[in-house]
């Protein structure tokens, strides 16, 4: 018997934490069924361990692999194991041959724990940073399935799917971004140049001016007097915000509020209904 972490949501949707024993994770996966809980994730004591002890070691600004690499790393992957070379000589041609040192140092460690007897699924799972725990999952379906080199072709075509799909969506966001930061810049120099030159001449004919203007006035003062606050505010704002939203909680609530967004969020509602009718194909 082997003790296994799991995440389960119960009938309410609420997400579950705990442990519990069973032969394989299937077997695991089972009993939280039987119980009422839906498996969100089921793997090994011993692997979430090793997960844990990275995590002290994890920024909070972290280069990511690009998805081009990822698909060309599973494709050469798929054409290897479908020639029929065995996993543990197709991960070390594709060591040798990748530029990316992420997933280099990930097919390392890969290959040292296939070495120590290790199923390739729980080898991958020691970088999460290169591989996230979706593609573990469906990588250790395939293996317990026999079928991973047919697994190994989905996961690819799903992961160039998806780099197209993100492409779309920078495409679509990409000039209300410009304009918006247009907005933003012609607003700081407008405070900045054009407003105190203005002050100027109002101070010199003493003449009254309205409650719009000297408000205007006042945030031109508060821009030129204490705009390194102004930066250092909003800074740790965004520290603040990326921060929360690697937690469970914030994460959560702002893939909520991204659904909400004005015209962006039904893209990306119709982008995340897309990526999990193509999970479930695979």
């Amino acid at each position: 018997m082997a003790l296994f972490e799991y995440q389960a949501r119960d009938r309410e949707g609420k997400l579950k934490l705990g442990t519990l024993e069973a032969m394989n994770s299937q077997i695991a996966a089972q009993k939280l069924n039987e119980s009422g809980l839906i498996p969100v994730s089921v793997r090994s004591a011993a692997e979430a361990g090793i997960s844990k002890t990275e995590k002290p070691q994890e920024r909070l600004f972290t280069r990511k692999v690009k998805s081009g690499d990822m698909f060309q790393l599973t494709r050469q992957l798929y054409s290897l194991t479908q020639a029929g070379v065995p996993i543990l000589t197709s991960l070390t041609s594709l060591a040798r041959s990748t530029h990316d040192v992420m997933i280099k140092r990930a097919l390392a460690d890969a290959i040292r724990a296939l070495e120590s007897g290790r199923d390739l699924a729980s080898a991958l799972a020691l970088h999460p940073e290169v591989f996230s725990p979706f593609y573990v999952s469906i990588i250790r379906v395939g293996e317990q399935s026999g079928r991973l080199d047919d697994v190994l072709w989905h996961l690819s075509t799903y992961i160039e799917r998806e780099k197209k799909t993100k492409d779309q969506i920078k495409s679509a966001i990409r000039y209300p971004t410009i304009v918006i930061a247009s907005v933003f810049v012609a607003i700081g120099f407008l405070n900045v140049k054009v407003v105190p030159a203005f002050k100027g001449i109002f101070d010199y004919f003493g003449s009254d001016l309205p409650w719009p203007t000297q408000i205007l006035i006042l945030m031109s003062n508060f821009f030129v007097n204490y705009w390194t606050i102004l930066v250092m505010v909003i800074f740790t704002a965004i520290i603040v915000f990326l921060s929360y939203i690697r937690t469970m909680k914030g994460r959560y609530l702002w893939d909520r509020t991204k659904f909400k967004l004005p015209v962006v969020g039904q893209l990306i509602y119709q982008a995340t209904m897309s990526r999990f009718a193509r999970l479930f194909a695979i």
